[in-house]
């Protein structure tokens, strides 16, 4: 079971973040392209190990 939390919490911080993007995306907000590039680097670059 912990290791099911573990993952939940793990995975909904990339999610989170691109859901963010697509949000502003929709709404066309200006400086949305900068966010989806930081965005894309910190998703890009998440590692999550669950033990």
């Amino acid at each position: 079971m912990k290791e099911l939390i573990q993952t939940i919490v793990i995975c909904s911080v990339p999610v989170s973040i691109m859901g963010m993007a697509a949000f502003l995306i929709y709404k066309q907000v200006d400086g949305w392209g900068w966010f989806l590039l930081i965005a894309a680097l910190i998703v890009g670059s998440f590692k999550g190990q669950v033990d």
